[in-house]
């Protein structure tokens, strides 16, 4: 699919030279693009991937597509909590401790996928697109501190979707379960499941920001973005689900589709806004068109008051996220300058 708008926010963009930018999930899609144009720009961008064939072939692509781009692959298994706790001993052997880190974009994500649970024991979906990444946050707030300390500024980016949208988070979604215990895998069990994390990714944004705001640390940036639709991965796994599920997948996507399919590169200028460009603490960058106002298009923001975001802004909402997040990690997340 051929990108509509991207090629001139991507011309656009300001230089990153100088700048160290941390992405997960990078082997495909929004987090592909985003690790291109950051290098492509001059930063300096960490890989953050679970160890596979995949990691390494779009590691050999990225460094093919920006032969100048400096490329750091580091093994994050969002799905294996032992994994992300691995990273801040990576990091430090690579760059020397004390070392910053000006951006930490949690991208990776999954959609679609049975009611199944990780060798930790919490719900798949939630665990790779929530749990992992507030635990991937505390192991890397020393370096985004450090930066923040150098420049005047970090920040934490964090990939929503319009699937945060539905009833309020549930603590069950945080807690350990066992298979087929959320619901199953039938529609809407499995989207349900979803909504939650995008929702849990939202909310933990602005919990976030609260916390560094109270710890004097409001120069690190907590920003939260959603790509639309677009023609990602995610939307792959999502069609043609249906025979795995025993729903009615395919029909939701030819649904969805309709509204207005936009490119990868066109998905994933909200994200990239949200590392490079002018942002504020507590924004979500969506795209601008659609029938929902964030289906496709450039890049615009959100920012309070907006009562269409209540449920990712409530403050009950912030404290049981942190609160479920703590105990599924098995430590205490406390921020302090």
């Amino acid at each position: 699919m051929t990108p509509k708008w991207f090629p001139d926010f991507d011309a656009n963009l300001p230089s990153m030279a100088g700048k160290r930018v941390a992405i997960t999930g990078t082997t495909s899609g929004t987090g592909f693009i985003a690790a291109a144009a950051c290098a492509r720009k001059g930063a300096e961008v960490i890989l953050l991937n679970r160890q596979s064939q995949r990691a390494t072939d779009s590691e050999a692509k990225l460094r093919a597509l920006v032969p100048e781009g400096v490329f750091v692959p580091m093994t994050c298994d969002c799905q294996d909590f032992s994994s992300v706790r691995s990273i801040k001993g990576l990091f430090d052997t690579q760059f020397g401790a004390g070392a910053g880190l000006d951006v930490l974009a949690c991208n990776a994500g999954i959609m679609a996928h049975p009611d199944k649970i990780t060798k930790d024991g919490f719900e798949i979906q939630m665990q790779t697109n929530h749990l992992s990444h507030f635990l991937l946050v505390k192991e890397l707030l020393p370096a985004l501190q450090a930066s923040n300390k150098e420049k005047g500024e970090a920040r934490i980016v964090i990939m929503s979707s319009s699937a945060r949208k539905g009833i309020a988070l549930e603590a069950k979604y945080f807690q350990k379960s066992s298979e087929g215990s959320l619901g199953g895998d039938a529609t809407p069990a499995c989207f349900d499941r979803y909504h939650q994390s995008k929702l849990a990714n939202a909310v933990f944004t602005f919990a976030l920001e609260a916390k560094l705001n109270a710890a004097g640390l409001g120069s690190i940036k907590a920003v939260c973005c959603t790509p639309g639709l677009a023609a990602t991965s995610l939307v792959d796994n999502l069609q043609g689900a249906g025979s795995s599920f025993g729903c009615c997948v395919d029909c939701v996507f030819g649904c969805i589709s309709s509204a207005g399919m936009q490119s990868p590169e066109d998905g994933t200028m909200p994200l990239l806004h949200g590392i490079a460009k002018d942002v504020q603490s507590g924004d979500i960058w969506l795209p601008s068109g659609g029938p929902d106002g964030e289906t496709y298009g450039l890049p615009r923001v959100s920012r309070r008051p907006n009562p269409k975001e209540k449920l990712c802004m409530d403050p009950a909402a912030m404290e049981m996220l942190w609160s479920e997040s703590e105990k599924a990690i098995l430590e205490t997340f406390t921020i302090s300058a």
